[in-house]
């Protein structure tokens, strides 16, 4: 879809994956994956299309990084529908690119990922992927500036101050009267370390804002646990709420604690989430009038809260056990302020930018400094060591600039569709299997023997229980003899 292409130019041009197929014709008799479908009438499945040597279509999947394809017969031809495992990066540079890239970083680890990431093999993976750097894609132009200027520096000094030539004599100025330019090493010796103290408090406060957003989601994810679980608690009867679909009141709290999720994630990752959340909506359960004012509603996650505190009211409960849950709707809305307090307030301006404004000046003027103290022949060494320097020091500031943000590079989707959701609907039927297990092995209703001496074949001493396996009672009956 157009909204998936990373390159505004090519969403601009409509020119795509399905755009570019339509130039390639698939006979309904061949023998590749759609011809087989088409005849066949069975669903076929292409788990990587690199892989298929019958498809026909390799290298364009390659281009757009389509990976996998299923085709579906229909009666007039084979649809194909599939899934990206690599975007199409290549046409995407500098700020696109580093937008673009976000969602990537949204990495969720298990057992098998912390096995690869502290594997004593990651350090030679990542110095042989340094020219394949996000970091090196995004500032791209900053690098090759700075080595231009120091390829132009090295040319021009050698013309006004003279070079050396391959027998290592050196020759004399070709243009004696030009100055030669550099400025002393001290000046960056001087001012290094407060260049390292303003990008070390930048990263550390775009950290802390990382961490604060990850530690306030861990706290909505147990709180929405802690809801549902209360819910469990204190809804003893199952009965219908009176409208929606839901069958009874536990359902639809734990429906609408999952929308609050996603109604946050939605309003954090802004509009382009909203057709997203709109067909999470159905799916939970909710009616068209009710996602329609969800949708509607201005602040979608408080609206959530509230219609959770409105079925906890219709429902009737104990005044104790709404004042316990309305505890914890209240410490969700504390949560949904903390995201609204880092989303809206960034790490003041002037101090981003004077730090911008520093580390540009100190890499511009980098490589006059270098090339002064650089020995080896014609100072040709201060060009490309001038680019690492400018690499790794924007990197650092591009880290900052990246997490700053937090919930761009959370893995929100993640939180919501497999901690919070699965987990909910989880304890939702473990308590029905619970109440089914109670109502089947209850004893059944008590009896009371009030009847007279000699009408049965027992004689009524006082009133009093019997069990359904007609244990006695202590002092409640006894047989007649």
């Amino acid at each position: 879809m157009p909204k998936n292409s990373l390159s505004k130019e090519l969403a601009a041009s409509s020119e795509s994956f399905i755009s570019r197929s339509a130039d390639t014709t698939v006979a309904i008799t061949s023998t590749g994956p759609v011809g087989i479908c088409g005849m066949s009438a069975s669903t076929i499945v292409i788990p990587d299309v690199q892989a298929d040597e019958e498809f026909r279509r390799k290298e364009l999947a390659k281009e757009w990084g389509v990976g996998k394809i299923t085709c579906v017969p229909l009666e007039t031809g084979v649809l194909e529908f599939g899934s990206v495992t690599k975007d199409k990066r290549e046409t995407t540079v500098g700020s696109e690119f580093s937008e673009a890239q976000r969602p990537y970083r949204r990495t969720v680890f298990m057992h098998n990922e912390w096995v690869a990431h502290r594997s004593t093999d990651r350090f030679f993976k990542s110095m042989t992927s340094i020219l394949e750097s996000g970091v090196l894609r995004a500032r791209y132009s900053e690098v090759l500036i700075v080595i231009a200027f120091s390829a132009f520096l090295s040319v021009y000094n050698g013309i006004s101050g003279g070079f050396m030539d391959f027998n290592d004599v050196t020759q004399p100025a070709l243009l004696p009267h030009l100055p030669v330019l550099s400025i002393p090493i001290a000046i960056f010796t001087l001012t290094s370390p407060s260049l390292g103290l303003l990008l070390v408090f930048r990263n550390n406060a775009a950290y802390g804002r990382w961490d604060n957003a990850r530690k306030v989601w861990g706290s909505i994810i147990n709180k929405t646990r802690s809801l549902v679980r209360q819910a469990n608690t204190f809804f003893t009867e199952d009965r219908y709420p009176g409208f929606g679909s839901f069958r009874d009141f536990r359902r639809r709290v734990a429906a609408e604690t999952s929308a609050f999720t996603r109604c946050l994630r939605c309003f954090l990752r802004g509009k382009e989430d909203e057709e997203a959340l709109r067909i999470e909506l159905a799916q939970l359960g909710f009616t068209p009038d009710e996602v329609k004012s969800y949708m509607g509603a201005g602040n979608r996650q408080v609206f959530a809260l509230q219609k959770i505190a409105e079925t906890m009211r219709l429902y009737g409960m104990d005044g104790r056990d709404r004042a316990r849950m309305d505890q914890t709707l209240s410490d969700l809305c504390d949560d949904v302020g903390a995201c609204e307090r880092i989303f809206k307030t960034p790490i003041p301006i002037v101090y981003t930018r004077h730090t911008s404004r520093f580390v540009g000046t100190w890499l511009a003027l980098l490589p006059l400094g270098l090339w002064g103290v650089d020995k080896s022949w014609n100072h040709l060494a201060s060009i490309p060591v001038s680019g690492l320097i400018v690499f790794f020091l924007l990197g650092i500031e591009e880290l900052a600039q990246q997490i700053e943000e937090p919930f761009g590079i959370l893995p929100m989707e993640a939180f919501c569709d497999g901690a919070i959701g699965p987990a909910l609907w989880e304890m939702v039927n473990a308590e029905d299997k619970k109440r089914a297990h109670e109502i089947t092995f209850a004893p059944p209703p008590e009896v009371k023997v009030t009847e007279e001496a000699g009408k049965q074949p027992w004689e009524a001493k006082e009133e009093g229980t019997r069990d359904v396996s007609g244990k006695v009672t202590p002092n409640a009956w006894a047989p007649v003899p």
